[in-house]
């Protein structure tokens, strides 16, 4: 894509608050990103399909001398309108929505299966994640934490639907006597008692199954609930 637009791309190493930007220098686009030390990186993609959204999508609404610029390409939901719709169109560039619906198409979702789709794309775990929660028919929520604290949540619409928590579990700590609590990087598929996820739930009888994959940026919790009635 990229070699058929008149587009220069440069990518730097830096540990300053910085993923990419994109501008015009000399009536030119420029796309700048950080690699973070890892060019061929599935955050680096990212940030690179991030960037190739504000090209297509927003060079148009850039007055002289302006950029968009991004210090820290945040994949939970954003009020600036040019941000979700610059990661709508990475996720779909890198993880096509209908590939990817077809890939779940009579699986058994499991966090060991998203990290494979995230190894088969070369994408990063948590926007592939973000991407499955919202193609799955599965009840699931995915949780992203750094330094102790869930930063984001990303359900599916049937988890929604089932009236489940999600939005409270931001700026949080997992709650007490979870797995996720622990602090535990890793952990295969265990089972949580429901009430202790989803303490004001008036569904009946149900389970929470979660497991948890640390990366190099956070922890990437999954949570996946099943009702006496699914079966």
């Amino acid at each position: 894509i990229i070699t058929n637009e008149p587009l220069r791309v440069q990518f730097l190493t830096t540990h300053r608050r910085f993923d990419g930007r994109f501008e015009y220098i000399l009536g030119r686009p420029h796309i700048f990103v950080n690699d973070h030390g890892s060019r061929n990186g599935g955050r680096t993609r990212f940030t690179v399909a991030h960037e190739l959204g504000h090209y297509f999508l927003h060079r148009h609404l850039l007055r002289r001398n302006g950029a968009f610029q991004d210090s820290c390409i945040s994949l939970s939901e954003t009020s600036k309108q040019h941000e979700r719709e610059a990661n709508e169109f990475a996720s779909e560039l890198l993880l096509p929505s209908k590939l990817i619906r077809n890939s779940l198409s009579g699986r058994y979702l499991t966090l060991q299966y998203v990290a494979e789709i995230a190894e088969h794309a070369v994408t990063s775990l948590a926007a592939t994640a973000i991407q499955v929660a919202r193609i799955t028919s599965d009840r699931v929520c995915f949780l992203w934490e750094e330094e102790g604290l869930v930063s984001w949540a990303a359900p599916s619409e049937r988890w929604i639907t089932s009236k489940l928590p999600w939005s409270g579990f931001r700026g949080s700590p997992p709650p007490p006597d979870t797995l996720a609590s622990r602090g535990a990087g890793e952990y295969t598929e265990s089972e949580t008692a429901f009430q202790i996820w989803c303490p004001n739930h008036r569904g009946g009888n149900g389970s929470i199954v979660e497991a948890a994959t640390a990366t190099p940026y956070g922890r990437l919790i999954f949570l996946i609930a099943t009702f006496s009635s699914d079966y």
